[in-house]
C-alpha cells in the first residue's frame, strides 16, 4: 500500500566548535545494531573507526573516514 501522506527527512542543523564535538568520548550508542562509524580518539589525536549500535551515542560520530578528518584532523594541533 502507498502511504497517502509524504515522506519528511529531518535535518539537524547544530552549531558547534569542532573542538568540542571532537573532544566527546566514542560513545557506541544504546541499541543492538552494528554499524562502522568513525570518532575522533582524544588520546591518539587520530579518527579510528568503531562500532556504532544504531541509535544513541553522541556528535563524535561520522559516516566515514573523510568526514572524520574534515572536522577533527587539526584539534589535537591546535593550540
Amino acid at each position: 500500500m502507498i502511504s497517502p501522506f509524504p515522506c519528511f527527512s529531518a535535518v539537524l542543523i547544530v552549531d558547534f566548535i569542532p573542538e568540542e564535538l571532537c573532544l566527546l568520548s566514542i560513545d557506541r550508542g544504546a541499541c543492538g545494531g552494528r554499524q562502522t562509524r568513525y570518532a575522533f580518539n582524544r588520546q591518539t589525536s587520530q579518527c579510528v573507526p568503531f562500532d556504532y549500535t544504531g541509535c544513541g551515542g553522541n556528535l563524535n560520530n561520522f559516516v566515514s573516514m573523510m568526514d572524520c578528518m574534515a572536522t577533527c584532523g587539526n584539534v589535537g594541533f591546535r593550540r
